[in-house]
């Protein structure tokens, strides 16, 4: 084989290799592709999946370091400010939520949570569990007098009443963003996002739940 002969199968060779190499190229950025859509679809239907609110057991090592035990909340609403009475030292909401046990979700309210404005101006959203989580609530509020649930919506805690007697299943919600001229308007778009919520879950085949 001649020189020209040879350049050209090397030739022939590095332009075979660069086309398959763009060709894998090709089906590695598909595949990535389509993995991520792949990952933001599980995302979007864990997100639709799950309860917007949580009633959850704050452990009794924990408790509120605010004035007269009270929450104490950040710029963005956050309930903030635990302490953690064994170590002696703060600690963060997103640890105690770790922690906490969920009693019951909006998977088991009733579709009836409605807006009360009390004497003073200020609302709070009432709300009725039903069936084994209403039974759950009245079960753990009983036996956890003294102690703290958190109220969880969207992953935010918006409240965290401390429970001075047993809740045979309903409840009310109160949350600092209820503050303001735009309080009662906050409290009603809470409202509803329960009972879409309740309806959401109640119009599932019984065992996808």
């Amino acid at each position: 084989m001649n020189a020209t002969s040879l350049k050209q199968v090397v030739t022939v060779c590095v332009c075979g290799l660069a086309v398959a190499f763009a060709a894998c190229s090709e089906w590695v950025a598909g595949s990535a592709a389509l993995a991520a859509q792949a990952r933001e679809h599980l995302a979007a239907s864990l997100v639709q999946s799950r309860p917007a609110m949580e009633l959850r057991a704050i452990p009794p090592r924990y408790a509120l370091n605010g004035e007269n035990r009270r929450p104490i909340i950040d710029h963005e609403g956050n309930v903030t400010g635990f302490l953690d009475s064994v170590k002696h030292e703060d600690v963060s909401p997103k640890k105690v939520l770790g922690q906490s046990k969920v009693i019951a979700t909006s998977k088991d309210l009733k579709p009836n949570s409605k807006v009360h404005v009390g004497p003073r101006g200020e609302p709070t959203v009432i709300f009725e569990l039903q069936g084994k989580g209403a039974q759950d609530f009245s079960d753990f509020t009983a036996k956890s007098v003294g102690h703290f649930l958190a109220i969880v919506v969207k992953e935010k805690i918006i409240a965290c009443p401390c429970i001075t007697t047993r809740v045979p299943g309903k409840g009310a919600i109160w949350s600092p963003d209820f503050k303001g001229p735009r309080g009662v308007e906050e409290a009603k778009k809470l409202a509803k996002l329960l009972n879409e919520d309740a309806l959401r879950f109640s119009a599932r085949p019984r065992s996808s739940r």
